[in-house]
């Protein structure tokens, strides 16, 4: 799934669990809809050079990236 391109994630509602382990978006992904994202920031590892769409609506994120890093140049 390295070419994903559109993620849409519905955990609004509770019902699943994401740990930290799990936090892995692919550098292609151009659009991200994830209602109700777990955590406070996007993925360290996560490049968003390509990311033209983001809603995080009903989320935890309180800093879209840790430790103030610039993810697009």
């Amino acid at each position: 799934m390295t070419e994903l391109r559109f993620l849409y994630v519905n955990s609004g509602y509770g019902g699943w669990n994401v740990d930290a382990v799990s936090q892995y978006l692919p550098d292609a992904l151009q659009s991200l809809s994830w209602c109700g994202y777990p955590f406070q920031s996007l993925p360290n590892m996560f490049r968003a050079y390509k990311l033209l769409n983001l809603e995080m609506s009903l989320s935890n994120i309180s800093q879209l990236l840790e430790w103030g890093e610039r993810k697009v140049e």
